[in-house]
């Protein structure tokens, strides 16, 4: 089994190219991401094709994020991450699926269920940085948290195209 930048290669089919990206079916796909992201590796130049709806929920190495940054191409190909956090816990107020982010996430529905029990609640990702995207993406669920950081450079709003959102704040 190799082992490419922290993430073991034979969890994923693919290459990481833009004609044979990563594929994730499984939210315990999509963890070993996010834990590679924590990591160090922000996939700069790589590409990942989601091929299922994935609830983060029933994956039991799945914890919010607090550190890293994404750096590639995060295809949600129509499919949807659901994921609802737990209000007692203190790492609730972390956004459940991105941290930085000067990556591009596109075609990617987002189920959320965020109730943050601290002092701030996040959305999607902590925040884009220089030239991170979001494209023909969309938002439903609820965030709930003492604070919610929605300035327009921040968390779920900085996104290019957003189709729709059903999103109580």
């Amino acid at each position: 089994m190799a082992i490419i930048s922290g993430i073991t290669k034979s969890i994923y089919t693919g290459n990481g190219t833009a004609t044979d990206p990563y594929i994730i079916s499984t939210a315990t796909q999509f963890v070993a991401m996010q834990n590679a992201i924590r990591d160090g590796n922000a996939f700069r130049g790589k590409y990942f094709l989601q091929t299922a709806d994935l609830n983060l929920n029933y994956c039991a190495d799945y914890q919010p994020m607090l550190e890293g940054t994404f750096s590639g191409t995060y295809n949600g190909n129509g499919y949807v991450i659901k994921v609802k956090t737990d209000p007692v816990s203190t790492a609730s107020y972390a956004p459940p699926f991105f941290w930085y982010v000067d990556g591009v996430i596109v075609n990617t529905g987002f189920d959320v269920d965020i109730r943050g029990s601290v002092e701030t609640s996040y959305g999607i990702c902590r925040k884009f940085t220089s030239g991170g995207k979001m494209l023909n993406c969309y938002i439903v669920g609820k965030i709930i948290g003492n604070r919610l950081l929605l300035d327009p450079v921040d968390s779920i709003f900085s996104i290019d195209t957003l189709l729709y959102s059903n999103l109580i704040c």
